[in-house]
């Protein structure tokens, strides 16, 4: 038996399985990295989704906390009028209902807010914000992160000098 010579037909195969195995490596490294690219975005718009039909962790503390029946006194954006939203938590307050409030402050890498919550059990809590501590911007839902510390008694409410409520 004669040992197998390197023929033109045997180099032509090779030659076609060598450019298979490349086209076939190249279409695995593009889906790869469209799958991946895929992924990325389809997990922000699924978070996206989720902020926006159920809130952030301070909505969602809030709901909570302070019941379904309890009185909402609103969002109060950084640069708004807070005198309603604290009337209404003071008024609340002094007839002895559940109510909640939030203050969004002003973050630079991320959405950061404050609240306060007095439940149907007769607690008063802060709540705080920060939409994503990492710094990359506005409110991830991975990444945000609450804080919550229950005010001492006897309660006192005041207002701070920036017009938020709290229990300090």
């Amino acid at each position: 038996m004669v040992a197998a010579e390197n023929t033109p037909v045997r180099q032509k195969q090779s030659f076609k399985i060598f450019r298979y195995a490349v086209a076939a490596s190249l279409t695995v490294g593009i889906l790869v990295w469209l799958n991946y690219g895929w992924i990325e975005s389809s997990a922000r718009q699924v978070g996206n989704f989720a902020l926006h039909t159920s809130g952030d962790a301070l909505d969602r503390q809030s709901r909570k906390l302070s019941g379904p029946r309890a009185t909402d006194c609103g969002r109060v954006g950084d640069r708004e009028n807070r005198t309603v939203a604290n009337e209404c938590a003071l008024k609340a307050f002094r007839e002895g209902k559940p109510f909640r409030v939030r203050y969004d402050l002003r973050g630079f890498d991320s959405a950061i807010s404050e609240g306060l919550v007095y439940t149907p059990e007769g607690k008063l809590y802060t709540l705080f914000f920060d939409g994503d501590p990492s710094g990359r911007g506005g409110t991830s839902w991975s990444r945000q992160r609450l804080g919550q510390v229950t005010c001492p008694l006897p309660f006192q409410i005041n207002i701070d000098r920036d017009g938020h409520l709290n229990c300090k």
